[in-house]
This record gives structure tokens, C-alpha cells and sequence, in this order.
């Protein structure tokens, strides 16, 4: 119930949402649910994150992965002045019960306070999902879709497939050029960072005894999975179990799962994934079952991108 309802800040003391806390307590033993956010529509809000625009929108993303977002408090806004800019939204948005101010601090340029928003519990967050969700149905991101959601679900073969038909369909052979790791890697991040909701990304930190290319630590217990991703260049002519064995070797050896395993990832829930990649537009993923072990996925023909889970 504290998840859910509580969160809320009123002179400096937190509480829980007395409305919500009521209906609960009314409706047991019916499961904890939203109560407050059912009793009217929420298309005012929707509609007025739809309206503002792809900087909100990445500043929504943010205040979903738990990032810190600053925005001065309008007491002053009017109805009409909503849509104006995105300071007036989350004022809107405060005051209407769905976001909470905190740590004041004073801007250096405009003077005024700006105030650390966040979403105050659980319930409230399932409004900002439900946006997430309709907005992204609304562009028909069906593909994208699918292959990530091969990759939550442990399916590396069908991730493998999609990842080297979305690979054959919109890139050229002359894209990868003389960098095809870093332009692999910049499509694999491009691609994951619908994910940063779910999961902590990042491009080539520091981990263990060197840097992992892309490491994605999971923030919530829906999707458990964590996954250390390294990149690996072949030429047409190469030795693509060399490749992925290096690949592997270099993880094992330079431990880049050192970072995810200290956040508390089980180690029975480590994906270590090798991309070997190729100037042909050739990528082959495996998977690296142990550090002894390594599995070749063969998803897909030679052309495709062939993923190793290590």
C-alpha cells in the first residue's frame, strides 16, 4: 500500500492519498489498485503530454527511469497557458496530484526556484505508463516492438532474426564503412534506448578491468535480465568462430559483468551477448553460457546478424 498510495509532500511531512487509502481499505479483500485515478479520465493529461512535443516527452522518459528533473512551479498558470510550454505542463501536472516537489534550489539565470519533480507512487506511475504505451501504439513501432521484447523474453534466436531483418531493410552495405563496431553499436543503443524505463544503459562504462560496449542493468523486478553486450569486427574473408571466441574470452577475462553482478543482478540472470560483425552487412550473435561454454545461434544465413549469447 505504501507503493501505491503513498508519496505525496505537505509541509514537509509525507502522506499517503487519503482517497485512495479509503477505497482500498473499502474494497477489501479485493486486490491493492488504483483507486484515485479511477475515478475520472485521464485524456486531459494524455492529451496534453501528446501536445508537448519530443522535448517533454524526453523529459518524461526521464522522470520514469528515476532521473532527476528540474522545472521552476508556476502558481500563477492559467487553463489556456497550459500547452504554452513545458513548464506550465508540469506545473499543471503538480498541482493536479500527479507529479511532487522537492529540494528547492534557485536557478542562476531566471532567479526563480526550481523544484526536483518525481512521480509520487505507484498508481500515479501507471498514468505516465499508459501514455508511454498509447504513444508508442500510436506510431506503430510494431518491429521494434517484437525484437525487444525477444530480447526481455530470453528468445536470442528470434532477436538474432529480427535484428538481421531490420538490418538487411534499412541499412547500406557502405554504412558500416571502416567502423562498422561503432556503427553497430550506435544502432544497438539507438534501438535499446526504448528500454530506458526499465533498465539503466550505458555506452562503454567502466566495468571490471576495462570497458564493456554496452551494459543494461535492470531497474525493476518485471524484467530481471541483465545483459553485458560486446561488439566484434570480422572481414569478409575472417574466421567467424575466432571472432566470437575473442569476444567471449575478452568478456570473461576483463569481467564486464563485475558492474551488474555488485547491483544485485543474479548471476542465473546474466545474458552476456557477442555481436560479431562484418562491412557486409553481417552480424552473428552468440551467447556465452558459461566461460567454458559458448553457444553459436545459427537464427539466420551468413548476410544476417548472427548474435552469440555468451
Amino acid at each position: 500500500m505504501q507503493q501505491c498510495y503513498n508519496g505525496y509532500d505537505f509541509g514537509g511531512h509525507t502522506i499517503y492519498n487519503p482517497w485512495s487509502v479509503i477505497g482500498c481499505v473499502s474494497g477489501y479483500p479485493n486486490p491493492i489498485g488504483p483507486q484515485w485515478l479511477n475515478t475520472s479520465s485521464n485524456d486531459l493529461v494524455h492529451a496534453e503530454l501528446e501536445a508537448g512535443g519530443p522535448e517533454l516527452k524526453r523529459d518524461l522518459e526521464h522522470l520514469l527511469a528515476g532521473k532527476e528533473l528540474r522545472y521552476p512551479v508556476l502558481e500563477d498558470t492559467v487553463f489556456k497557458d497550459i500547452g504554452k510550454n513545458s513548464e506550465n505542463i508540469w506545473s499543471f501536472l503538480l498541482f493536479s496530484g500527479y507529479l511532487k516537489a522537492q529540494d528547492p534550489v534557485e536557478d542562476l539565470l531566471s532567479g526563480r526556484q526550481c523544484y526536483q519533480l518525481s512521480i509520487p507512487n505507484r498508481e500515479v506511475r501507471m498514468v505516465y505508463r499508459e501514455f508511454v504505451a498509447r504513444w508508442h501504439s500510436s506510431l506503430n513501432f510494431r518491429a521494434t516492438d517484437e525484437l525487444l521484447r525477444s530480447l526481455l523474453t530470453d528468445d536470442i534466436v528470434h532477436f538474432e532474426r529480427l535484428l538481421a531483418e531490420l538490418v538487411r531493410n534499412l541499412m547500406s552495405c557502405h554504412d558500416p564503412a571502416k567502423q562498422p563496431e561503432a556503427v553497430y553499436h550506435a544502432l544497438v543503443l539507438g534501438l535499446l534506448a526504448n528500454l530506458r524505463s526499465a533498465y539503466h544503459i550505458r555506452s562503454n562504462p567502466e566495468s571490471g578491468y576495462g570497458r564493456a560496449d554496452i551494459l543494461m542493468q535492470p531497474l525493476t523486478r518485471d524484467y530481471p535480465l541483465g545483459f553485458v553486450i560486446e561488439f566484434k569486427a570480422v572481414t569478409p574473408d575472417g574466421d567467424t568462430d575466432a571472432a566470437l571466441a575473442e569476444a567471449a574470452a575478452q568478456i570473461a577475462a576483463k569481467a564486464y559483468d563485475s558492474q551488474l553482478l555488485e547491483a544485485g543482478v543474479a548471476p542465473e540472470h546474466l545474458r552476456k551477448l557477442a555481436m560479431r560483425i562484418a562491412d557486409w552487412l553481417g552480424v552473428v550473435i552468440a551467447e556465452l553460457t558459461d566461460v567454458d561454454r559458448l553457444v553459436v545461434l545459427r537464427g539466420v544465413d551468413q548476410v544476417g546478424f548472427v548474435v552469440v549469447v555468451l
